[in-house]
């Protein structure tokens, strides 16, 4: 990573990562300069494919503390673009560096895209990471939670523009991984509609419905969120019972933990649609590679996640459809051990391979006490008196030994 950041560094003109935001704004905001380090980008990394800025973004920049800022690993990022699939207008909530929007751009290269962020760090490396990959999009800074914009940058064929507004019209998708239970001020807003009001403690399902008052009828919307939202009381129960009574949760896919750099916590992506006939429920905990700071899930498990959600059916294990019947039963808790188990029942051996192993184990004690034993009669005692307690303890000892 030291050799990125200081290719990065050099490629800007800064030496220290509180550099780079506004010095980066200052080459978005430059079209001549812009595209000159595009060009000088893409010689440094030419594989665009991958998201180097978001990496350094969250080693160098990222705030964990006020903005709960975990950035989209590639395997999710993936996952979210199978499901979200072609899509001509789509909106990225929370963008951040916008890894989600460019795993989707790579499958939709003629799509259109709105990507919301509040950090102004990040905002210049959305701009700059859609530009050098000609991407066209408006980049929207502001609040989503009160809809308050401080600016709107419009990106396309490699320029980036300040303009005054953005479509507000409804998109085919909508992608998200927002901080996780956030808090924020808990004021009713016209675009949750008929839906309760999020708790203040966490804003997960606050983003949840933002995002649903986007969709198209026909739309999909796809949302990384942590296992709390499945299950916690109160309003969040309330919110959950109501978009499943309305049919909106299309699907709930539980991810392996340790999937982010900066929290081992697991996440689930949720799936939601209008009109949806039954919940598909997929646990993927185990669907990964294990390393000693970040799991990874590598292409044969994002395979396995994928194949579960377009087959749609019981997969022993993996994946359950859930009917609305069932959701009632369990009082709309989304738990996902409570419709997928994957549980290994364990496979005793045959009664005479285990007897064996007892017996084996048997000798082997024997020996290793016959052994030390022999060590213990060759120690000698101090004095007399000490010899007769320790001539009697070698004899308790070979009575042990011999039972």
């Amino acid at each position: 990573m030291s050799e990125i950041r200081e290719k990065i560094h050099e490629l800007f003109g800064v030496k220290e990562p509180h550099e780079l935001p506004a010095a980066m704004m200052a080459v978005v905001n430059d079209s001549t300069k812009l595209s000159a380090i595009c060009a000088n980008y893409k010689y440094i990394f030419p594989d665009t494919a991958h998201d180097y800025l978001r990496d350094y973004f969250q080693e160098n920049q990222a705030d964990r503390s006020n903005l709960m800022q975990d950035y989209t690993p590639q395997s999710i990022c993936q996952i979210v673009a199978e499901i979200t699939g072609k899509r001509q207008l789509i909106a990225d909530l929370c963008a951040g560096t916008g890894s989600l929007t460019l795993e989707a751009w790579r499958r939709n290269p003629d799509s259109e895209f709105i990507c919301y962020e509040l950090s102004s760090a990040a905002v210049p490396f959305l701009c700059f990471n859609l530009a050098v990959r000609n991407v066209s999009a408006w980049v929207v800074h502001g609040d989503l939670l009160t809809d308050e914009v401080q600016a709107v940058y419009r990106v396309h064929d490699g320029t980036v523009t300040e303009v005054e507004g953005f479509p507000r019209d409804k998109v085919d998708a909508v992608i998200t991984n927002p901080p996780y239970s956030l808090k924020w001020s808990g004021a009713h807003d016209i675009r949750f509609g008929s839906y309760s009001v999020p708790p203040k403690k966490a804003a997960d399902y606050a983003f949840v419905l933002i995002g649903l008052d986007m969709l198209k009828d026909d739309g999909i919307m796809s949302a990384i969120l942590p296992h709390g939202v499945l299950f916690r009381g109160n309003t969040e129960a309330d919110i959950r019972k109501e978009l499943l009574c309305d049919h909106r949760v299309s699907a709930v896919i539980g991810l392996p933990r340790a999937l982010f750099a900066a929290t081992d916590i697991p996440v689930a992506v949720m799936v939601f649609r209008n009109h949806s006939d039954d919940l598909l429920v997929i646990d993927a905990e185990n669907e990964m590679t294990h390393r000693p700071k970040q799991n990874i899930m590598e292409s044969q498990h994002i395979e396995t996640v994928i194949g579960a959600y377009k087959m749609r059916r019981d997969i022993d294990k993996l994946a359950h459809v859930a009917t609305y019947q069932e959701l009632e039963k369990n009082d709309y808790n989304l738990n996902i051990p409570r419709y997928v188990s994957n549980f290994e029942e364990e496979v005793l051996p045959p009664p005479t391979e285990s007897m064996r192993a007892i017996i084996d184990r048997h000798k082997e004690i024997k020996q290793q006490k016959l052994e030390l034993l022999e060590m213990i009669k060759q120690m000698q005692a101090e004095n007399v008196e000490t010899g007769k307690e320790f001539q009697e303890f070698v004899e308790l000892f070979e009575e042990w030994t011999n039972l």
